[in-house]
């Protein structure tokens, strides 16, 4: 028994310690600013290192005929540096009268594959108004403007967009992921959620659910 515990162990560390995504750098920026009159209101952070993120910040302003309120959010990790690597949040802005307001919230992580292996990148995207949403996945050996993923919506494009789409990121290589979102000065709002992990080998996903299952029975007759 104890002999099939270890193995599925190590089988499951096999699986998760596949490859590492090395940080080089990472700045997360939300930004929040309301204007009404000679009333401004405004918040913003900047976050460089690996640490996890969770914040939102909402600014508001209200004068004679005019208000102005802006929310910015995100919430994101990089795994301290090593993977896997996701974020959500999104940017809003709302107004009346000659007030103003405007809002951003974006996340962009520069690393290094120390492994060539397969990866999911998933993602979803929306704006409304004047919200406008970018997304890219850039390996830094191939020219500026050829990104292995890119996807925009927002003013003049599409409000939505979502994709699942696989690469084999290479040992060595340099990448750059990146999602923007801003809203205002006029009306708009967006949202963001995307996601990069490795893609278990097959064979080894097969592995572990059999001496699960070993265990399972071994377990019963115990």
């Amino acid at each position: 028994m104890r002999l099939l515990f270890a193995c599925w162990v190590a089988l499951a560390f096999s699986a998760a310690a596949q490859a590492n995504l090395i940080g080089v750098t990472r700045e997360t920026n939300i930004n929040a600013t309301a204007t009404a009159g000679s009333v401004i209101d405004n918040k913003s952070v900047t976050e460089p290192t690996f640490a996890d993120f969770d914040k939102t910040f909402t600014a508001g302003a209200a004068a004679s005929g005019a208000t102005g309120s802006a929310t910015a959010s995100q919430t994101s990790t990089v795994g301290n540096g090593s993977g896997p690597i996701s974020a959500r949040g999104g940017a809003a802005s709302a107004l009346s009268g000659s007030g103003a307001a405007s809002a951003g919230s974006s996340f962009e992580y520069q690393f290094v594959s120390d492994t060539t292996d397969l990866y999911r990148f998933l993602g979803g995207i929306s704006a409304s108004g004047s919200g406008d949403v970018t997304v890219y996945l850039h390996d830094t050996a191939a020219p500026p403007d050829s990104n292995l993923l890119f996807r925009q919506v927002g003013t003049g494009l599409t409000p939505t967009d979502s994709w699942i789409q696989d690469f084999m990121l290479q040992a060595g290589h340099t990448y750059d992921i990146f999602v923007g979102a801003t809203s205002g000065p006029a009306q708009g709002s967006t949202s963001y959620n995307i996601q990069l992990n490795p893609v278990p080998e097959p064979g080894l996903m097969m592995s572990m659910a059999g001496m699960a299952i070993l265990l399972w029975r071994r377990g019963k007759r115990n």
